[in-house]
């Protein structure tokens, strides 16, 4: 099959891409996660899955729904994300059961983990930051904020 003809599309492919929020926001994640999943390797974690410790040790004991409304996840990606770490034994749940499950917290071996991989994350986060220009990465933080609470 040959490539369509551009004139059937109403605006040319390649304006979106160059033009895309998406797009550009997904392919600048993948080189980040890409950096800090690397980082993070050794620790046996990935990215999201440190960020999720992180979450929970702030919100400290803290349900599953109001975790996946703190980090914008929907339950079903929230769940995969949480199930190694409490196969791990990084997570205790108290209280619920099932999918109901009660209040979510760092077990001793989930806040030794997490204090294990911040000299790691601290460094990628350097790294990055050296990478991009820390006026950048200020403004990214910020616009990325703005977004986040806009978009919810």
């Amino acid at each position: 099959m040959g490539m369509a003809s551009a004139s059937i599309f109403p605006v040319p492919p390649d304006a979106v891409l160059d033009v895309c929020l998406c797009h550009s926001l997904r392919r600048a994640a993948r080189a980040v996660s890409r950096l800090y999943d690397a980082a993070l390797a050794p620790f046996g974690v990935k990215s999201g899955q440190f960020t999720l410790l992180t979450a929970i040790a702030t919100l400290g004991p803290v349900s599953v729904s109001r975790l996946g409304e703190a980090m914008r996840m929907d339950a079903s990606t929230l769940s995969r994300t949480l199930k190694p770490l409490r196969t791990a034994g990084y997570l205790q749940t108290d209280g619920g059961s099932g999918r109901r499950a009660g209040q979510i917290a760092l077990t001793d071996a989930g806040a030794k983990l997490l204090a294990e991989c911040m000299p790691a994350w601290q460094a990628v986060q350097g790294e990055v930051t050296r990478k991009v220009g820390s006026g950048t990465a200020g403004g990214l933080l910020q616009g990325l904020e703005t977004a986040a609470k806009a978009l919810k």
